[in-house]
């Protein structure tokens, strides 16, 4: 008779320890980046996209970038090891705060700042975006929305019934005011109207070469 394969029990020495594993390979992959690239930026992105850096990735294939654990970004600039390499790159590990990441490259320097300072994709808004603009609706039918999504415009607060298979709304209604806070029920509202109200931009920081730090200005 086969045995169960139900409650099968996994030794504690037996489970693999993710974290420590991924921390040590983010520090030898950082430095082996130094050993490739000759410069080193540090990246600010604003209402960022895991799907937008997947495309910065691809558009720099050449390059690399390293977004999220500013901890083991900054320990592995500034190992032992890599001291001799990295000359006054604490200039550099100082502005990595915050959400950031640093991006690793051969590419010149005019490309680089050209690039990001045009940059910009306009996407959905989140939780926690600020509006931009006012956004309002106009009581009556809302034409080119099916009557499917009636109910969930409803869920989100919208004054909303089905007449004649259309949705129409019972008044107006204010989606949400420029300079305010958006909350999840107003952020899935502007996603449903395809409202692309937020930015997806990246701002650079600073650069570090063998040779040379320059912090940038900061764009407003």
């Amino acid at each position: 008779m086969p045995r169960s394969k139900r409650n099968k029990v996994v030794a504690l020495t037996k489970t693999k320890k993710k974290g420590k594993t991924g921390k040590s390979e983010l520090i030898e992959e950082i430095g082996q980046a130094v050993t490739k690239y000759s410069s080193i930026y540090v990246l600010q992105p604003h209402n960022m996209r895991n799907s937008r850096l997947q495309e910065l990735k691809i558009q720099f294939r050449s390059s690399r970038f390293f977004f999220g654990k500013n901890k083991v970004i900054i320990r592995a600039l500034t190992s032992e090891n890599l001291e001799d390499r990295l000359p006054n790159i604490e200039k550099l590990t100082e502005q990595i705060v915050g959400q950031c990441g640093v991006l690793f490259t051969n590419e010149p320097k005019d490309k680089i700042v050209s690039f990001f300072r045009s940059f910009a994709v306009q996407d959905y808004p989140r939780t926690g975006l600020v509006a931009t603009r006012d956004v309002k609706l106009d009581a009556g039918i809302m034409e080119h929305f099916p009557a499917s999504m009636e109910t969930r415009f409803r869920s989100l607060g919208l004054p909303t019934k089905l007449t004649d298979g259309q949705i129409e709304l019972l008044g107006d209604y204010t989606v949400c005011r420029e300079g305010e806070v958006l909350s999840p029920e107003q952020a899935k509202t502007l996603s449903l109207l395809e409202d692309k109200m937020a930015t997806f931009r990246v701002q650079l920081k600073c650069v570090w070469t063998p040779k040379k730090f320059e912090a940038f200005e900061t764009e407003e």
